[in-house]
């Protein structure tokens, strides 16, 4: 996790080398998971170099400060970490030493980007499939509304646009299962990733318009939807970071 998610080089959380252990003083903001984990990865500068370190849960000086209260996932815990001169060994240092922000900006992108689109599309297809049975039980005038066409046409749109979005989300992750770096398939993935964010936050909303006040009630987990859809904007770099991949992709 960073604390200047958008700016890794900015960090301002330090790992100071002294004799074989490392001494960290910093925080870590919206952390996923933080609360609950055994193990912390952080990315600190050291000097003038960058590093990837391992924090075991109850080392002294790691604190867990608190428990974010985010609008959607409130089922997996976001926390605040803190550093006060905590100690670990040098051999909890993953990876080559100094090679920590590549380290790290290559899982934020091959899997933390491709795992926000599986995200958004697992979203999306939930909201679809609650909409579709919905609309195929409700009935109006004694009739489904499925059978009108403009329910037709929405559904047909989320249809179409989850299939699409699949593929572009199976394309990047197949890729890199071939063993592709960021530099091959980072442009496939910005896209998987800014698809998903997309797609989740347009089927949402549509699919509680269909099911109308019923959309409303937590009984169909539609507004749990809503709100976790919501959170992937920012997850693994913004969309306009995900514009800025592609762009430069395409230019080149």
């Amino acid at each position: 996790g960073l604390n200047s998610p958008f700016n890794p080089a900015a960090i301002q959380t330090t790992a100071q080398l002294v004799g074989d252990e490392f001494v960290i003083n910093g925080r870590k903001v919206y952390i996923t998971l933080a609360g609950v984990a055994d193990v912390a990865l952080i990315l600190a500068k050291t000097d003038d170099k960058f590093n990837q370190i391992l924090v075991e849960k109850g080392a002294p000086g790691f604190e867990i400060v608190r428990r974010e209260n985010i609008a959607g996932f409130r089922t997996t815990p976001v926390n605040e970490m803190a550093f006060t001169d905590c100690r670990v060994p040098k051999s909890n240092l993953l990876g080559q030493e100094g090679k920590g922000l590549s380290i790290g900006l290559g899982a934020v992108s091959l899997i933390g980007r491709t795992g926000v689109a599986g995200i958004g599309l697992g979203i999306a297809r939930g909201c679809y499939e609650a909409a579709l049975n919905f609309a195929k039980e409700r009935k109006l005038y004694g009739k489904p509304i499925s059978e009108l066409q403009a329910i037709q046409f929405a559904l047909a749109e989320m249809n179409v646009d989850i299939e699409a979005t699949k593929w572009v989300s199976y394309r990047a992750a197949w890729q890199i299962d071939q063993g592709k770096g960021v530099r091959e398939v980072g442009a496939d993935i910005a896209r998987a990733k800014f698809l998903g964010c997309e797609l989740a936050n347009r089927v949402a909303p549509k699919a509680m318009q269909i099911m109308g006040a019923y959309g409303l009630s937590e009984e169909y987990h539609m507004a749990r939807r809503l709100r976790d859809a919501l959170n992937l904007f920012p997850a693994a770099g913004t969309q306009e970071i995900m514009k800025i991949t592609i762009a430069r992709s395409i230019l080149a």
